[in-house]
C-alpha cells in the first residue's frame, strides 16, 4: 500500500468525522468530531507532503481544543486564545509558504477560528461551508483529487445543513410565532367583545331595575 492510497484513507476518515460535525446542534459534538477531523486530515496532507496543509491542521487540532473550552477559566474567557491561534496561522504559513496556493489553508483556517470562536452553531456551520470551499481549492493546486472531491461533498453537505437547520427551521419557528401572534390577537379581541358585551349587560339591566 502506498501512501498516496494511505492519505486517501485518512482523507476519507476526515470527511466522514466533518460531515459528521456539520449535522449537530450542540456546540460540544461539534467540536468532538472536529478534533478527529484535524488528527486524520494531517495525516492525510502529511502522507502527501502537502506540508501546508498538514501543520494548519496541526494549529487547526490545538485551536478545536482551546475552543472547545471557552469560558472554563479566566484565560478562556478572553480573546487571546483566539490571537493566539491566528499567530500560530501566520507563523505556520510563513515557515510552510509555497505559492500562492499555500495561503488558502491558513485564510481557511483564520476565518474559520473566529467563527469557532462564536457560540452558535448556525454561526460554525456557516464559517465551515467558507473553509471546506478553500480547502477544496487548495486540494486541487496541490493535485489531491480525491481530498478536492471530499471537500466538494463536504461543502455541499454544509450548505443542505444550512438550508435544513439554519433557514427552513427558522423559517418555520417564525411561521409559527406569527401564527402564535395572531391567534394571541384574536383572543385577546374576543376578549374584550366579551367583556364590552358583559359590561353593556349589566348596564342594561340597571336601567331596567331603576324602571321598575
Amino acid at each position: 500500500m502506498n501512501f498516496f492510497i494511505i492519505a486517501q484513507i485518512f482523507g476519507a476518515l476526515g470527511a466522514l468525522s466533518m460531515i459528521l460535525s456539520s449535522w449537530q446542534k450542540s456546540r460540544k459534538r461539534i467540536f468532538l468530531f472536529l478534533v478527529f477531523d484535524n488528527v486524520f486530515c494531517f495525516l492525510q496532507y502529511l502522507f502527501l507532503q502537502a506540508y501546508a496543509g498538514a501543520f494548519t491542521n496541526v494549529v487547526g487540532f490545538i485551536r478545536t481544543l482551546l475552543f472547545s473550552k471557552k469560558g472554563e477559566n479566566k484565560f478562556l474567557k478572553t480573546n487571546y486564545p483566539l490571537i493566539l491561534i491566528i499567530l500560530l496561522y501566520i507563523g505556520i504559513n510563513i515557515f510552510t509558504f509555497d505559492g500562492i496556493s499555500s495561503l488558502f489553508p491558513a485564510i481557511a483556517s483564520i476565518i474559520y477560528a473566529f467563527v469557532l470562536w462564536q457560540d452558535e452553531p448556525r454561526k460554525i456551520r456557516f464559517g465551515s461551508s467558507i473553509m471546506l470551499f478553500m480547502w477544496f481549492v487548495y486540494n486541487l493546486c496541490v493535485k489531491a483529487y480525491v481530498g478536492a472531491v471530499v471537500e466538494l461533498i463536504l461543502f455541499i453537505s454544509s450548505v443542505v445543513a444550512i438550508i435544513k437547520i439554519d433557514i427552513r427551521d427558522r423559517k418555520k419557528e417564525n411561521k409559527d410565532l406569527v401564527t402564535n401572534k395572531k391567534e394571541k390577537k384574536i383572543e385577546k379581541k374576543k376578549k374584550e367583545k366579551d367583556k364590552k358585551r358583559k359590561e353593556k349587560k349589566k348596564r342594561n339591566g340597571k336601567k331596567n331595575s331603576r324602571k321598575k
